[in-house]
């Protein structure tokens, strides 16, 4: 059982938080999985892991940890529906050129109840509005996508999903980081940008840079 502190803690720092206290042997999917390093926790917690990626470097490399990344997209690797119990796309949604592709085979794959992982740059980040080209996470032109929490969720439930509960945007900590890793060479310009960031953000609920949400497949 995981203790009520560190649940927080995994929250407030992790972009994918998937919970294992009650059941473990789940089928996991990871849509751009990269080296595999989620994967390679969800299987040392028991989940039948696989997952899928473009680069056949990353793909390589999680071989060599022990994890199966199949090099192409989600609709090469053709799986069988209602397969999954949970799938993953951790920044890599923001990649892909049709969104909506991506989402319509997921809600194939998945079973009914299953639930899909999200983690996108934040649309609605107040760190994009104060500082636009200048946002850490706007990575253009890698990032062919932004979603606001309500953009989103809109698109999912198109998709037939349905939050499985309340959206939420991480907050200070990637701003507190970058100005750390700044301070050293642009200390001025550095602080100045994090005091406007804290500054901006006072109220802001969904003002985060990451977007994150957790989605339910409908039974029907």
């Amino acid at each position: 059982m995981i203790s009520p502190i560190i649940g927080v803690i995994a929250r407030w720092a992790f972009d994918i938080n998937v919970p294992l206290d009650r059941r473990t042997d789940r089928a996991v999917l990871e849509v751009g999985s990269g080296y595999g390093d989620i994967l390679i926790y969800l299987r040392s917690r028991q989940a039948s892991v696989l997952g899928t990626d473009l680069s056949p470097s990353a793909c390589a490399k999680a071989a060599e940890y022990g994890v199966e990344v199949r090099h192409g997209t989600l609709r090469q690797l053709a799986l069988p529906s209602a397969s999954c119990d949970l799938a993953i796309m951790c920044h890599s949604l923001e990649h892909v050129p049709d969104p909506n592709e991506e989402l319509s085979e997921l809600a194939r794959i998945l079973r009914p109840g299953g639930t899909l992982h999200i983690a996108v740059p934040n649309g609605a980040a107040t760190r994009l509005r104060l500082f636009g080209l200048r946002f850490a996470h706007l990575s253009f032109p890698l990032h062919f996508w932004f979603f606001d929490p309500a953009t989103l969720q809109r698109l999912v439930e198109k998709h037939g999903f349905e939050l499985a509960w309340p959206a939420v945007t991480t907050t200070r900590h990637h701003a507190a980081h970058e100005w750390l890793s700044r301070l050293k060479t642009s200390p001025v310009s550095a602080t100045r940008d994090f005091v406007r960031f804290l500054a901006g953000s006072v109220g802001s609920h969904d003002g985060g840079d990451v977007l994150r949400m957790v989605v339910r497949r409908r039974a029907h």
